[in-house]
């Protein structure tokens, strides 16, 4: 006997409860996973549908940002913190290359003071690694010139590569006798990556 014929000798009842059964079973089955990965998938399309319309409703924002970075680029050059010297060469061709800035803007006449320091604690620090420290060579040059030979100094400086930082910038009236000239301090800093000595 056949299952067709072993249903249809059942009673009524019994053949729509066992429907009913087949229709729970193939609902938990099939049909639900199926809803539920159609609505994982709803919820995946939403998220990249947000990102997207944000990425949208961003982009002057972003297209701004990367036009002002162009624009430091060209004005001050790439960033750079190259540790890979030694650090007697990198000082001595930290000068001559800040001298060489100065003799082309014609700046002759010019004191410097130079003093070292150490990077104190921070996440630039951290980024560097435990096992090193950064030492700071601090060179501060003095000298009379028109402010827009000051502008020029200030600018060559920033786009040289072997100057990390300019930690200070002061400009003041100069002797009226001098004309135009103002009297300027810049503090221009090579850093160096040095490990630390063991214990400390």
């Amino acid at each position: 006997m056949t299952l067709i014929e072993q249903m249809a000798r059942l009673p009524r009842a019994a053949r729509w409860a066992l429907i009913a059964v087949g229709v729970i079973v193939a609902y938990f089955a099939v049909i639900e996973p199926a809803l539920n990965h159609l609505n994982s998938l709803r919820a995946r399309v939403s998220a990249k549908e947000a990102i997207i319309a944000n990425a949208v409703r961003d982009k002057p924002k972003i297209d701004s940002a990367s036009a002002t970075i162009r624009l430091g680029v060209g004005r001050y050059g790439q960033i750079g913190f190259n540790f890979s010297d030694e650090v007697d060469t990198r000082s001595t061709t930290f000068n001559q290359e800040v001298a060489a800035i100065l003799r082309t803007h014609g700046v002759g006449q010019h004191t410097s003071t130079t003093r070292p320091a150490t990077l104190g604690t921070g996440p630039l620090l951290d980024a560097v690694g435990q096992g090193f420290r950064v030492e700071r060579l601090i060179n501060e040059y003095q000298f009379d010139a028109e402010p827009e030979v000051v502008t020029a100094v200030l600018a060559d400086l920033e786009r040289t590569p072997l100057v990390t930082a300019i930690s200070r910038v002061q400009i003041r009236k100069g002797d009226p006798r001098e004309g135009r000239k103002v009297k300027a301090t810049i503090a221009a800093e090579l850093w160096s990556r040095t490990p630390k000595a063991r214990g400390r």
